[in-house]
């Protein structure tokens, strides 16, 4: 293959495929949030610290954080640095907490192959307890 290579088409793949993986980790802690409840519970919250987060859903403080500062690079979740606080929006949590119902798009991390091998060991970590039978299963709140 002696044709040269075009820089330009070159640079824009490997840009195209940057946003793929960022696109797909990203589709990864959104199935995190949904299966450890922390959408629904900061969409019932008023704006908190990762402190406040993490007591109230169990999870522990620091991956708490780590998973926010993902979430807040995404643009999903609000951070004020003054106050260090974090919230979900109103126009955000209607399409990703169960009370969204069937306008949720967790249904689509879910199925789309974000929800797959894996994110259950991470999502575990965050527990002080290992996971339970059906762990991540089903959208309408029977499952995770």
């Amino acid at each position: 293959m002696n044709e040269t290579m075009d820089q330009a088409k070159a640079e824009a793949f490997a840009s195209r495929m940057m946003g793929l993986l960022n696109d797909a980790f990203v589709g990864i802690l959104v199935s995190i949030g949904h299966q450890t409840h922390l959408f629904d519970t900061m969409a019932e919250m008023p704006a908190a610290t990762s402190e406040a987060i993490a007591q109230a859903t169990g999870l522990q403080e620091r991956y708490v954080r780590e998973w926010l500062g993902g979430m807040v690079v995404a643009r999903i979740v609000m951070y004020d640095p003054p106050r260090k606080t974090y919230v979900v929006p109103r126009e955000h949590a209607a399409f990703l907490t169960r009370s969204a119902g069937v306008v949720s798009l967790i249904l689509w991390v879910k199925h789309g192959g974000a929800d797959g091998p894996g994110t259950d060991e991470e999502v575990d970590q965050g527990r002080d307890q290992p996971a339970y039978p059906g762990w991540g299963e089903g959208c309408d709140g029977g499952g995770a």
